[in-house]
């Protein structure tokens, strides 16, 4: 879970957050120019541990914040 804010975008954007791989074509986050906006984005990480991020538009700055994560599932005994 990470806590992802577009600051200042220089142009009306989306951004899309994924593990890497293909871009799906659903936005996590929308901007308009000049805007602020803030979303909690659930987004896996690739094998290595990394994640992709894709901006649409401009040049915003991106203000990330690691709210958690999940781990794997162990099963009960």
């Amino acid at each position: 879970m990470i806590n992802v804010t577009i600051a200042s975008a220089t142009d009306s954007t989306y951004l899309t957050v994924w593990p890497g791989g293909t871009r799906p074509q659903t936005a996590d986050l929308n901007a308009a120019r000049g805007q602020t906006v803030g979303n909690l984005v659930f987004a896996g990480l690739s094998g290595g541990g990394t994640a992709a991020f894709y901006n649409a538009l401009g040049t915003p700055q991106l203000v990330l914040d690691l709210a958690g994560y999940f781990g794997p599932v162990v099963p009960a005994a």
